[in-house]
């Protein structure tokens, strides 16, 4: 089992961002349920945001390719700063945590 990655994402309030990931646990997404959830802090039992991947549209799940389209919407009423997020994969009885890591809103200057 890979190690989870930690790599930022960093988004502009109120913007439009696709974020792709390449999985390094399972070469084969189809069919599997992939979670991007963000959180004030990592030990908070509320969430700020939840994205799931539409499996549906993403034609790259053989390969182990996946992403999350962010919408304006999606952060327009986050308070610029660093959020945590994890993304979560599972497939049947098997769960992977392949990224985790700060998620940062920033405040564009327009």
């Amino acid at each position: 089992m890979a190690v989870s990655r930690n790599i930022p994402i960093d988004i502009a309030k109120g913007t439009s961002k696709r974020v792709t990931v390449v999985s390094q646990d399972e070469p084969n997404l189809i069919g599997a349920e992939i979670i991007l959830t963000i959180k004030m802090h990592a030990v908070d039992l509320e969430t700020v945001l939840i994205k799931a991947v539409d499996t549906n549209a993403s034609p790259d799940l053989a390969t182990g390719t996946f992403a999350f389209t962010f919408e304006p919407a999606d952060t327009s009423s986050l308070i610029p700063r660093t959020y945590v997020y994890e993304v979560k994969v599972i497939i049947g009885e098997n769960v992977y945590i392949p990224l985790i890591g700060d998620f940062n809103i920033f405040s564009t200057i327009t």
